[in-house]
């Protein structure tokens, strides 16, 4: 399942989390859809 950075954008904006977890939460996503 693959996000767009618009789509991330719009899930941590929906789970509401704070900034830092966020910024985790794409850096994340980003190393699991460049493996």
């Amino acid at each position: 399942m693959k996000y767009t950075g618009t789509e991330v954008k719009i899930e941590l904006m929906r789970a509401n989390l704070p900034a830092c977890e966020s910024l985790l939460t794409l850096i994340v996503v980003s190393l699991v859809l460049s493996v």
